[in-house]
C-alpha cells in the first residue's frame, strides 16, 4: 500500500467509508493526507480536577469509576459517570451517545475535554470530546492543537484524525521531490515533516510554515507542469 493507494483499495474500514470520502473529494491516500483541516481546536488547557473552574474549558483525566446510561421523561438519554484523579473526582455527561457505555468502562483512564456546568446545585463536568488512554496511547483528540476538518455525514473529524494519524506513521514512501537547495533558499519544511504539523502542530505557527510548504508544493508542480507542455 502506498500514497496512490485507491481508497477502495485500501482496506474494510477504507471501503465502508469511500462514498463519503469521495464526496469531498478523497479518492487515494495521497488525497486523504492532503486533506487539509480548516481550524484546531485549542485544548491546552490541562486542570486537575481540584482545580476546575465553571464554564471554563478544561482538558481532565483520570479513571473512570462508573459509567451508565439514563433515560429522562422526555425521551433523551444521558451518560452519567463519575471520574476521578489524585486531586479528587467529578461527575460527567455525556447527552445521547449511548455507544460511549461500549466504549469506555469501569477502570479505564480516560482524559475528557469539556466544561464544567451546575446542574441544579449538582457540578458536573458536560463531556464535549473524549479519549480512552493507555501507556502506548499518543492523545490527538483531546491535548494541545486538535485538528477540524470539514465533514459529511457519516465522516466525523475524529474518524479522519484517526486514519490521517495512522498513515503518517506508517511506511507509506513520502518521497522529498524538492531540491535541498530549493528547501534551504525557501527555507521549507521538509515533506514528511510538513505533513506532521499540518495535521498536528504543536503550535499554530508551525501549521504555517506547513501551510507554507504545501502551497509551494503546488506552485512548484505548475510551474513543472508549464514547462512540459
Amino acid at each position: 500500500m502506498d500514497l496512490l493507494t485507491p481508497i477502495r483499495e485500501a482496506g474494510l474500514t477504507y471501503r465502508l467509508k469511500a462514498l463519503r470520502l469521495e464526496k469531498l473529494g478523497i479518492f487515494t491516500l495521497s488525497d486523504l493526507i492532503n486533506y487539509i483541516p480548516f481550524r484546531y481546536e485549542d485544548y491546552t488547557n490541562n486542570v486537575n480536577i481540584r482545580d476546575l473552574k465553571i464554564d471554563q474549558l478544561s482538558v481532565i483525566k483520570g479513571t473512570m469509576l462508573e459509567l451508565k446510561n439514563e433515560y429522562t421523561r422526555r425521551h433523551f438519554v444521558l451518560q452519567k459517570g463519575i471520574i476521578q484523579d489524585t486531586t479528587g473526582q467529578v461527575s460527567c455527561v455525556w447527552f445521547n451517545q449511548t455507544y460511549i457505555t461500549r466504549v469506555i468502562k469501569p477502570g479505564d483512564t480516560v482524559a475528557l475535554v469539556g466544561k464544567l456546568e451546575f446542574s441544579g446545585r449538582t457540578r458536573t463536568f458536560q463531556v464535549k470530546d473524549y479519549e480512552a488512554i493507555t501507556d502506548d496511547t499518543q492523545s490527538i483528540h483531546t491535548q494541545g492543537l486538535v485538528p477540524v476538518y470539514s465533514e459529511t455525514k457519516g465522516l466525523s473529524s475524529k474518524w479522519l484524525r484517526n486514519r490521517i494519524f495512522d498513515l503518517l506513521k506508517s511506511d507509506l514512501g513520502i518521497e522529498e521531490y524538492l531540491p535541498s537547495d530549493v528547501i534551504t533558499t525557501h527555507t521549507l519544511e521538509p515533506l514528511t515533516t510538513a505533513y506532521w504539523k499540518i495535521h498536528f502542530p504543536k503550535e499554530i505557527a508551525q501549521s504555517q510554515k506547513a501551510r507554507e510548504r504545501l502551497a509551494f508544493n503546488e506552485l512548484y508542480l505548475a510551474q513543472l507542469g508549464a514547462l512540459k507542455r
